[in-house]
């Protein structure tokens, strides 16, 4: 039951793993990304871009709005200026008409002909006054000259009387429209004497659209559809006067919004005609009406306009050639992964020698070459894993048989004794009974290699300095080396820097070689001991033991580390496979070769981490 519960948790898991379509593909996502962090930058950069350029395009049209729109209100003020002098020098009038009594000499000719002349100046030289009337202090008509309907004018208009009284100097009226679309106002001068009294009063009537017309039509610096209006704002409507046609309309809340702003200000709005527009006004309080300049938007904006179409008409482009980068990107970026994907579907279906392609990429190439070492690492562990289990298995069985041996082999050996000593006194079967037992002592430590060989290794790792770790190999070794007399040379490159590993395993392998390099060197030979840190591989030391003897022929090399396999008679063919079981558990390697001039080199490669790293 629990193998088949086992069995469809598996099935399940290899069906999740080959059902793409739960997982969104890497490709897309790339091309997406590649697509968002291309097209994102250039549509902000291309949105700033627009924006600037208008915000560019008002302010300098907006300079140029307020330029002509001051330039305008300049002229009407000078002309008004004007106006306002030429209404105060027709205060000498009184001076002519008055004597010494101060009453007016209205019946001498020749002073009302000076004065009629001196009006008639004044209105033939200013075709805007349409009517000069003088008044006396009690509102009495004196004198006028006029052209047109105004000659019939005997008063000045409702209030503004009272507010010429109070007023100290030229007062002008507001302004006011005629039936023939004509703009009019009221302009009056209170004359004082010499004794601070009032002589009397100059009323004009002027007409501002002869004036007004020929400054609002004026397009100097206008463009092609530019245009300026004075606008008379009422209760319920606006009354337009662009000097070619006269326009009523009702309140909106554009022209409204333009007319609130205290100075000058560049707007975007509709204007009377719907149309938009940038544009400013400025109030003249003269004559209590505002001075508008427009200019179309359209040709404001031409070229802003110019610029999103190639804006547009770029990022589209750009669209384009992202995507066809994107695609080839994205493809060429996932070809490895899949490739991954493709070697690992091999080897999960038992073709273990499959190994990724170089590419041409550094840094794909590292990872398929880390990938590929990870694999070659995973089928070393897989070998040893098999060679441990064998071990486990031969260490069973040859544990059982050993057992089996040791017992009769310790009767028999007890045996050999009692004869050896039984027959001292005979040489022949004393010699036989001693070299009986010295085959049966050998017999004896090949079952206690034999035992050792098979039985499982308990690592018990913990920090050690190799130079510490060889002084005690040395002492091992002491009595070997000095009855051959052979010299021993260190080469530490560690620099007491630590390794992890199991002090009393290691010792056992180092003793091994050592013993092997001495049996192996000839009477005064010499054998060097060297460590270091592996050039290609840092976290990995290698320490080599060699010897000047004749070497290992190469017939035998690939036999060393066999067991059962010796060349001594003597040995038991045990002593370097207990080596390299040694090796193998700290998940190290060993290695055999003859050097360049002549002996024989064991290397040995750890991890300096310790069997777990």
């Amino acid at each position: 039951m629990i193998w088949g519960k086992n069995k469809d948790k598996t099935f399940k898991s290899k069906k999740a793993f080959a059902s793409p379509k739960r997982f969104k593909s890497i490709t897309r996502r790339i091309f997406f990304w590649m697509c968002v962090v291309a097209l994102v930058p250039l549509l902000i950069a291309s949105i700033q871009g627009y924006h600037c350029a208008r915000q560019a395009v008002i302010d300098r049209a907006g300079n140029h709005l307020l330029s002509v729109l001051n330039s305008r209100k300049s002229m009407f003020l000078s002309w008004l200026e004007e106006r306002k002098a030429d209404i105060r020098s027709l205060s000498v009038i009184f001076d002519y008409l008055e004597n010494d009594s101060q009453i007016y000499q209205l019946d001498n000719s020749t002073i009302l002909d000076r004065c009629r002349i001196l009006l008639r100046k004044v209105h033939e030289n200013n075709p805007s006054f349409e009517t000069i009337v003088i008044f006396d202090r009690e509102w009495n008509r004196l004198l006028s000259i006029s052209q047109s309907d105004h000659s019939n004018w005997e008063l000045p208009p409702s209030g503004f009387e009272s507010e010429l009284k109070e007023s100290e100097d030229i007062m002008v009226g507001e302004s006011h429209m005629h039936e023939d679309g004509r703009i009019g106002t009221h302009i009056g001068y209170k004359v004082i004497d010499q004794k601070g009294a009032v002589a009397g009063y100059v009323l004009a009537n002027l007409n501002l659209s002869t004036t007004i017309n020929p400054i609002l039509t004026d397009r100097a610096g206008l463009g092609k559809t530019g245009k300026e209006y004075l606008l008379f704002p009422a209760e319920d409507h606006f009354y337009i006067h662009s000097g070619y046609q006269n326009t009523i309309i009702e309140k909106n809340s554009d022209l409204s919004r333009i007319l609130s702003t205290e100075s000058p200000t560049v707007m975007e709005y509709e204007d009377y005609r719907g149309t938009k527009v940038l544009g400013v006004s400025v109030r003249i309080p003269e004559i209590q009406c505002f001075i508008v300049v427009e200019i179309d938007q359209a040709e404001a904006f031409e070229w802003v306009y110019i610029l999103r179409k190639r804006a547009l008409l770029t990022v589209t482009l750009t669209l384009f050639i992202v995507i066809f980068i994107a695609l080839n990107s994205s493809k060429h970026l996932s070809h490895p992964l899949l490739k991954l994907v493709e070697v690992s579907r091999k080897i999960a279906k038992g073709q273990h020698t499959e190994r990724l392609v170089p590419f041409g990429e550094s840094e794909v190439q590292e990872v398929s070459e880390a990938f590929n070492k990870m694999l070659d690492e995973l089928a070393a562990s897989h070998q040893r894993m098999v060679r441990v289990s064998s071990l486990a298995a031969v260490g069973e069985m040859s544990s059982s048989i050993v057992h089996e041996i040791r017992n009769p082999l310790s009767s028999v050996k007890l045996n050999f004794q009692a004869l050896h000593n039984k027959f001292k006194w005979n040489s022949d079967y004393s010699d036989l009974a001693e070299t009986s037992l010295k085959q049966l002592n050998r017999i004896d430590k090949m079952l206690s290699d034999l035992l050792n060989y098979g039985k499982p290794i308990d690592l018990k790792p913990s920090s050690l300095i190799f130079g510490n770790l060889l002084k005690e190999v040395l002492e091992i070794v002491r009595g070997a080396m000095e009855e051959k007399k052979i010299k021993v040379e260190i080469q530490d490159g560690l620099n007491n820097k630590p390794l992890i590993a199991d002090p009393e395993q290691i010792r056992r392998a180092l003793t091994n070689l050592l013993t092997n390099a001495i049996q192996a060197s000839p009477l005064e030979g010499k054998v060097i001991i060297s460590a270091d840190i592996s050039p290609k591989e840092p976290d990995k030391i290698i320490i080599s033991i060699r010897d000047n003897g004749p070497g290992i022929p190469d017939h035998i090399k690939k036999e060393l580390f066999r067991p059962f396999f010796t060349t001594r008679k003597d040995g038991t063919g045990l002593g370097l496979a207990n080596v390299k079981k040694i090796v193998d558990f700290h998940g190290g390697n060993v290695t055999a070769e003859n050097g360049e001039e002549k002996g024989a080199i064991f290397t040995i490669v750890l991890p300096l981490g310790g069997p777990t790293a």
